[in-house]
């Protein structure tokens, strides 16, 4: 019953290697949010000199540097193209992030959400979200944080290859000893749900139990096209009940004999960990 998080790695991009990695930049046109890793913990690397707000500002040019280009080549085609009222607000738009791309800010600090959705087809680098990953030692403080402060995780890389190795029992002893109350995965992977404005449903058969990710706010009949699209329009009605419930009582057949399972109707609104079953019609 696990849902899962694919990441992109990235090649280090080191300062005097700006401007050489456009093409390996390009891997992150469709990608949902961005990921920066970062060392602050000089120990873990003794032979080189960490500097995270270095790393970041050059993650972060090259990344402005390949917008602007995406940029400037869009709006030279597009000069002579301007046509309908449409067409002159997208080049006013891409103006804008032209001079703003120059002056060295990001594509998501230069355009309004509106503005974003008219140059969305671009699939700018920054402006999709960010989250910062400091990468500290076992001892550090920070690792009992559970917030993220201003888009920043804190995790211990060496402690999570530990725990990848240890079985459920040993993982949360470890947990607990340390005082924390998350992996730095399972840190990563709510803040980045909570980023994407994103939840997860779940449906439970004899066979498996499986979770489903879907956009925040959608209605029933849309979650259920994400398992099969011809079940959006053939759409009846869907069984539900709380994940919690279903884990104490131990199923469907239990949560309906404590009055436990409701049934709902297109307006519904998918809630976090619903555990759902679809009645279909033919």
């Amino acid at each position: 019953m696990r849902n899962r998080i694919k990441l992109i790695d990235h090649i280090q991009i080191q300062k005097n290697h700006i401007r050489t990695l456009k093409k390996e930049l390009t891997v992150f046109e469709d990608v949902s949010l961005e990921v920066t890793d970062l060392e602050i913990e000089i120990e873990l690397v003794p032979f080189q000199d960490i500097n995270p707000k270095t790393d970041y500002e050059i993650v972060t040019e090259e990344l402005i540097l390949k917008d602007l280009e995406t940029v400037e080549k869009t709006k030279n085609v597009k000069v002579n193209k301007v046509k309908t009222q449409e067409d002159k607000k997208r080049q006013e738009v891409l103006e804008k992030l032209y001079q703003g791309l120059n002056k060295g800010k990001k594509a998501r600090d230069i355009l309004l959400s509106s503005e974003l959705e008219i140059v969305r087809d671009l699939c700018l680098l920054t402006a999709k979200e960010e989250i910062k990953v400091f990468n500290v030692g076992e001892r550090d403080e920070r690792l009992k944080e559970r917030t993220s402060k201003r888009n920043r995780l804190i995790i211990c890389a060496k402690m999570e290859e530990d725990l990848a190795g240890f079985s459920e029992e040993e993982r949360q002893e470890y947990l607990q000893t340390a005082q924390i109350k998350e992996t730095g995965l399972e840190k990563f992977i709510r803040v980045a749900y909570e980023k994407l404005n994103l939840i997860s449903f779940l449906t439970a058969g004899v066979i498996e139990v499986r979770a489903w990710t879907i956009t925040k706010g959608i209605k029933a009949p849309q979650a259920a096209a994400v398992i099969h699209t011809d079940f959006e329009k053939k759409f009846i009605k869907v069984k539900i009940c709380n994940y919690n419930d279903f884990i104490d009582f131990g199923g469907w057949k239990k949560c309906a004999e404590k009055g436990k399972v409701r049934f709902e109707g297109k307006d519904y609104e998918m809630m976090k960990n619903d555990v759902v079953e679809f009645m279909i019609g033919n």
